[in-house]
């Protein structure tokens, strides 16, 4: 075989209907493939069927509007399975080096007893409907006489009819099993079949031509199928930078009246992009300083969240080491070069890229610097010119031209006569020009026809604490060097107009005594004078040493360990984990391992990380929490720089993971540069930020002053206005309830937080809506645009520019508002929205504002129908509907409900009750 179908697998296939002569199954329109670890559920939304890994972490049965089938292996079973330690060794019978597995002898009774029970009959449980059968030709490997493979070729029948026996409405794909048919064929629903032109050599790590011989053996094999009335799918293999080539293919494949899919050898890209889906991640390539860390390389810092805030998704390369190959337009927006600590030994190479990335169409995006060593020849390439400096000494520059909505965002450009460099960019729009009375000219700031470049001192400053403010506008710079489009970003920091809110609490200091006479410990304080009193919507995690007989306090754990089962039992508190031994950093913990420098001095432990996540997570699942929780969420400790290992033990143990980040800008400090960004991509993982940073950015290492966080109102304010760039999170330690000063702020900021029009959500809705977000596809339509998410996400931020969303022709929209610079656009309960966009006000009645989640909504001929949920009592505003009446339908009665009108023909109502029950709205004719 050319590639059996395993990693990261995305496949959209279109056909009417896949049918079984024994079974009858429910038309479909589209299936689709994935094997990613986190696959993008909203690209993916739209089909019928979905394929998953199962170690995915996807929740199947979440997914309502899909039938999900989980892929399995049947003929080999791989080193890296959940369960290839379970194997019995009688049960293999040889091995496949290239995909690290073993081949499973299909003759034994008892692996296909343990195949059914042990990996179907959990996957079918957990909300699986089906099963994609790899490998089923494995035993060609080993079977060598007719009589050996004519046995191993029962035991596969006899196993698919088990199958069919257990599941009997299950859906059972096969990839290739040519030798089980025709007799397997009552028990299937459909053949996939992998390279018929173009193939992949795992072994090689090549693209290879299916030979003229295998070509027409499939094709025999092809028209049996046919002949059997089973749908038959033909993967084939192309490089991903070879796009007409994939064309040529695919429709090869269509003629032969096969459903083609054409992809690249690892299974991670489509040959059938949505037409007008837009590319949104921008190539972000970057250097590390010796004494940078995980998170604080300049290209992060600085041009992270500006590339967010439009709408992209950057993805990091360090240039130092593998530049990305491969690139197609269908998934990448553009490249931007921030490189200031490139190797030399790696100057010919990236110049040698970023020429080959603009000759293909791709816009750049220089900042700083050129990344390579420039010179007249090099910039050649780029059109731009190096005016030689004729006069003695300085330049003595001055500027002449200064866009002004390009340059002087945070701070004026100051002008150097010591770091200049004479660049004169042909046929570009010059944004800082500076020059001098002999004719010498440097454009420090220009959008040109490949992209742009802005270049040091003229791009950011540092001050004397370090922090950085900019001199460009980086947004305005990314978006015109990148030509990047206005289109509806989904947003996670608003629900219908609402800025979102948050709280989750760090467990450290769980065991801390109180300074106050008769102090108890810091969780018996927290519980008593704020997480009872303040009944919001709180994720609280412990670190589990604190409470654990095995831990730090083992004479207290189990009187601490009731403390925590209160805390959990609270109705408004979800479950967290802070680790075991919380780790201060991650990175020397697994090097050094000794308890107590890195970690808490936990007597006997040894340091592994699966006690640190998993273990954790059960002990709290098994010893804290009442019967109708569970642990959902991991906040890392210290650092929050886990290994990707890390991410993967809470991947597979199906975690959402939070904390990283530090945005704590201030009055005294409002620069860009400290609010971080969602999260970071950590391999085929994704790390979510915290929004907020904790206490100890404003108690400075929780040393002084002990009230600090109270200013942590301000960061609320800053990232509000003229921008929101982020929701409040309310974020902080349990030792914040040890000391007067730091309860007193703590108290502060929740009646801050009550002040102000929030809706409030937990942690993990926050978790999922920046996985939704990051996943979502948007696409470009005649009238406006389609978005597609998974669901959680349920705003869309508008550029004002961009016009007024049509609320009568649209789909999905259920309101907006305008909020600074945008429009705010509130979603329905469908997964996909139709945005088309007018020009006038809307004069039909739709929601403004509201405090919690719509569940329902439709429009009718005279008003509207929709139901709210909060985690507070209901506040929502209408607009056009002055003069309509609102009914409430409970369960035992109805009732008109009164609301009050405000100017701008608003309407706004109070409810006090948390569910709004079902509430109908008719205007006049």
């Amino acid at each position: 075989m050319y590639g059996y179908m395993k990693k990261s697998l995305v496949l959209l296939l279109f056909y009417a209907l896949l049918s079984c002569p024994s079974v009858v199954w429910a038309a479909w329109s589209s299936i689709a493939f994935n094997y990613a670890p986190n696959p993008p559920l909203s690209s993916l939304s739209h089909v019928d069927v979905l394929v998953l890994d199962p170690q995915a972490a996807v929740n199947p049965a979440s997914l309502r509007n899909q039938t999900v089938l989980a892929y399995v292996s049947v003929g080999e079973t791989a080193d890296s399975s959940p369960y290839r330690a379970s194997l019995n060794a009688s049960w293999v019978v040889g091995s496949n080096p290239v995909w690290h597995s073993v081949i499973m002898d299909e003759t034994n009774p008892a692996w296909r007893e343990f195949f059914i029970k042990k990996v179907l009959t959990p996957l079918y449980a957990k909300g699986y409907r089906g099963f994609f059968l790899d490998t089923l030709d494995a035993f060609n490997r080993v079977a060598k006489t007719p009589e050996a493979k004519k046995a191993q070729i029962q035991g596969l029948i006899t196993l698919l009819q088990a199958i069919r026996t257990n599941f009997p409405d299950a859906i059972l794909l096969m990839n290739r099993g040519f030798e089980l048919l025709p007799t397997a064929a009552p028990f299937v629903n459909g053949v996939v079949i992998e390279s018929l032109f173009s193939g992949w050599n795992q072994a090689k790590k090549r693209y290879e031509p299916v030979p003229a011989t295998e070509f027409n053996a499939l094709m025999l094999e092809i028209h049996r199928i046919q002949a059997l009335h089973l749908p038959v799918v033909i993967i084939d293999y192309v490089p991903p930078n070879q796009p007409e080539k994939r064309k040529e293919i695919s429709e090869k494949i269509r003629a032969l009246g096969l459903i083609p899919f054409v992809t690249d050898g690892l299974l991670q890209g489509s040959s059938l992009p949505k037409a007008g889906a837009l590319p949104r991640k921008i190539i972000l390539l970057y250097t590390k300083n010796s004494t940078d860390t995980l998170f604080n390389p300049e290209a992060f810092t600085m041009l992270a969240l500006p590339i967010e805030y439009l709408g992209y998704i950057p993805v990091f390369y360090n240039a130092n080491q593998a530049l990305p190959s491969a690139l197609s337009k269908n998934d990448i927006a553009g490249i931007v070069v921030l490189t200031n600590a490139l190797d030399p030994t790696h100057d010919e190479k990236l110049y040698q890229y970023l020429i080959s990335v603009k000759q293909k169409g791709f816009n750049i995006a220089f900042v700083s610097n050129f990344g390579f060593i420039p010179n007249e020849q090099r910039l050649k390439a780029f059109d731009i010119h190096i005016q030689n400096n004729p006069v003695a000494g300085n330049p003595h520059l001055t500027i002449t031209h200064q866009d002004r909505s390009l340059v002087g965002f945070e701070v004026q450009p100051h002008v150097s006569q010591f770091d200049y460099d004479l660049y004169q960019a042909n046929h570009a729009k010059v944004a800082l020009r500076l020059s001098n009375t002999h004719g010498l000219k440097q454009d420090a700031v220009a959008i040109t026809s490949w992209g742009g470049y802005a270049l040091d001192p003229y791009v950011a400053i540092n001050t004397a604490q370090a922090d950085s403010l900019w001199v460009i506008n980086p947004m305005a710079f990314l978006k015109q060097s990148l030509r990047l489009a206005d289109f509806p970003i989904p947003d996670v920091t608003t629900e219908n107009g609402r800025r979102l809110a948050f709280i989750h609490i760090d467990g450290d200091g769980f065991a801390t005594i109180a300074s106050w006479p008769n102090g108890r410990i810091a969780a018996i304080e927290l519980f008593e004078r704020i997480l009872k009193k303040f009944q919001l919507p709180t994720s609280f995690s412990v670190v589990t040493a604190d409470i654990n007989v095995n831990g730090l306090y083992p004479n207290e754990a189990n009187a601490y360990a009731e403390v925590a089962k209160h805390i959990y039992a609270l109705p408004w508190v979800e479950a967290a984990s802070h680790t075991f031994s919380h780790p201060f950093d991650w990175v020397k913990m697994l090097t050094e391992k000794t308890n107590g420098h890195y970690n808490l001095p936990v007597k006997n432990y040894h340091y592994n990380e699966n006690d640190e996540i998993a273990g954790s997570v059960n002990f709290i699942n098994t010893h804290l929490l009442p019967a109708n929780k569970k642990v959902n969420i991991l906040l890392w400790s210290g650092y929050a720089n886990a290994d990707e290992p890390a991410f993967k033990i809470a991947h597979e143990h199906q975690l959402l993971n939070m904390n990283g980040g530090d945005t704590h800008i201030t009055k005294k400090t409002p620069f860009l540069s400290l609010i971080s960004p969602m999260g970071l991509a950590r391999g085929p993982y994704y790390q979510v930020f915290s929004p907020i940073g904790n206490e100890e950015y404003y108690t400075n290492g929780w040393s002084k002053p002990l009230y600090g966080y109270e200013r942590v109102t301000e960061t609320f304010a800053l990232t509000d206005a003229p921008r929101r760039f982020k929701p409040v999170d309310l974020y902080y330690h349990i030792y914040s309830a040890s000391t007067t000063a730091s309860l007193n702020a703590l108290i502060k900021v929740y009646e801050w937080c009550l002040s102000k029009p929030l809706n409030w959500i937990y942690a993990s809705e926050y978790i999922n809506k920046v996985n939704d977000a990051i996943s979502a596809e948007i696409i470009k339509t005649t009238t406006g645009w389609q978005v597609t998410t998974q669901g959680q996400v349920r705003e869309l931020r508008l550029p004002l520019e961009a016009g007024l969303p049509d609320l009568a022709k649209s789909r999905n929209v259920i309101g907006y508002n305008k909020i600074n610079d945008s429009y705010y656009l509130h979603l329905g309960t469908d997964k996909t929205s139709t945005i088309v966009l007018g020009t006038s006000e809307n004069k039909i009645p739709y929601l403004q504002d509201g405090n919690g989640r719509v569940t329902d909504f439709k429009r009718t001929p005279h008003g509207l129908h929709f139901h709210m949920v909060a985690n507070q009592p209901i506040e929502f505003v209408l607009n056009q509907a002055t003069g309509c009446e609102l009914i409430q339908a409970e369960s035992w009665h109805s009732r008109t409900l009164s609301g009050k009108a405000m100017p701008g023909n608003l309407t706004t109502y109070h409810l006090d009750d948390k569910d709004s029950h079902e509430l109908t709205l008719t205007c006049p004719s």
